[in-house]
């Protein structure tokens, strides 16, 4: 268990216990004299509490050339996704945001089946793991944070019906995930002068850039370059270094990305596009060896038509991307050597809609796509394509604004056409959850 995510996490959650009692001290001998002497008037706090529960059918089966396997069918009473915090002001221009969450611990493949069960133990995090953490200035013509930080321009727009789980179950997180999704560990720059200039047609519109760096665990972008850093499953293909994975996490490993986005929002539509830039150095004892380097082409739309004669909305969207990673390979003795011909290319995109009735309840479909034009992991190695498919029909209603129940069925199925070695994976799944968002 990752000792040092526990000190943090108990530290964060005194923190938040404290202010809470400190805000609403009255006594001269209570814990937080110091906030006493603030102007509490300028401070602002709210409360960030998301819980989600409820059970989940699941169905995994492969099949490969002219055999199949199936799994035992099993249901998971998922509890585990809590997210707390707190989030505010001082006066105009500073902006505060402190949020930890503790979740089920899905491996980000559906067809890995490891992590949930009850046990919310994976990716390292021994199940508490640290979300938005920053503090921000702005003003009228530009803002700027820094500390665990989310790009808005890598952010997908997701169905509102088949969040029942908070986008954290394995039909609805390896989507964004695999686009380009980012959070992580630095600083962002966003700029908003339009009203400024006289521009004033163009409010809505925001212009970032957003900078993350080091260790991979510091943040998520680094998914998206596969086995540079073992821990994480996504579609890109290289040999492991051998090296990082007995020390790992460690300062022997590195990665960056770069984010400039753009970020419309209307009350009608809303669009994004990014362009990220990303470099990993998983062997940096070496000066010598050269890095993984990859970019990733980004965008997506969203309409929203009101709909008088059911009191609703009906929201379609599209969202896709395109990435090309420069591998690098790692012998037996752990040097890395460059193999400048392996390029890895995937194309992907999701699409799906959301039909609200009487307000917020509704239907929603969704619909996820990717190919990966790679390299197989056999000897010897061939160029092969690998597919990855994604459905979620779901429904949801409303008890007030603030708590929902829904109901969803995934499924998934993943495929390549390595000769000699077809392989089909399904997985089919069932969900009813009741959400809390505050």
């Amino acid at each position: 268990m990752n000792t040092t995510v526990i000190r943090f996490s108990v530290f964060i959650v005194l923190f938040h216990i404290m202010t809470f009692y400190s805000i609403g001290a009255k006594e001269p001998g209570d814990s937080a004299v110091f906030i006493k002497e603030m102007n509490l008037k300028d401070v602002t706090v709210n409360p960030i509490i998301y819980i989600a529960g409820g059970l989940h059918y699941e169905q995994l089966s492969e099949r490969k050339l002219s055999s199949s396997t199936s799994k035992p069918d099993k249901v998971t009473y998922v509890e585990k996704i809590v997210y707390f915090g707190v989030r505010g002001n001082i006066g105009k221009n500073i902006f505060f945001h402190s949020e930890i969450g503790y979740e089920m611990g899905y491996s980000s493949e559906p067809t890995i089946s490891h992590g949930p069960m009850g046990t919310g133990v994976w990716e390292g995090t021994a199940s508490m793991t640290i979300r938005d953490n920053y503090v921000k200035y702005k003003n009228s013509l530009f803002a700027i944070a820094a500390g665990v930080i989310t790009d808005p321009g890598s952010v997908d727009f997701l169905p509102l019906h088949a969040g029942g789980l908070l986008y954290e179950d394995p039909h609805t997180r390896v989507v964004y995930e695999y686009t380009g999704y980012n959070r992580g560990q630095g600083v962002m720059v966003q700029a908003h002068p339009w009203e400024k200039l006289g521009l004033g047609f163009l409010k809505g519109l925001s212009l970032n850039y957003s900078y993350t760096a080091g260790n991979p665990d510091s943040h998520s972008g680094s998914f998206i370059i596969k086995n540079a850093f073992p821990v994480f499953f996504t579609t890109y293909t290289a040999e492991d270094n051998p090296n990082a994975v007995t020390r790992y996490p460690t300062d022997d490993v590195y990665s960056e990305v770069h984010n400039p986005s753009l970020v419309y929002k209307h009350d009608f539509f809303e669009f994004y596009g990014a362009l990220q830039f990303f470099e990993a150095d998983v062997y940096a004892d070496n000066d010598k060896n050269k890095r993984y380097k990859a970019y990733n082409i980004r965008g997506g739309a969203k309409v929203i038509i009101p709909v008088k004669a059911m009191k609703g909305k009906v929201i379609p969207f599209w969202c896709g991307n395109m990435a090309k990673v420069r591998t690098v390979e790692f012998p037996p003795d752990g040097v890395p050597k460059d193999y400048g011909d392996k390029i890895i290319r995937i194309f992907t995109w999701h699409s799906g809609v959301d039909i609200n009735v009487l307000g917020n309840h509704g239907i929603g479909f969704w619909y996820f796509w990717t190919r990966e034009r790679g390299y197989s992991t056999v000897s010897p190695q061939k160029e092969v394509n690998y597919y990855r498919t994604i459905y979620n029909i779901s429904a949801s209603y409303y008890i007030n604004s603030y708590t929902d129940v829904s109901i969803r069925y995934g499924w998934y199925k993943y495929e390549s056409d390595i000769s000699n070695y077809s392989t089909n994976t399904y997985n089919k799944s069932f969900y009813a959850v009741m959400r809390l968002q505050i």
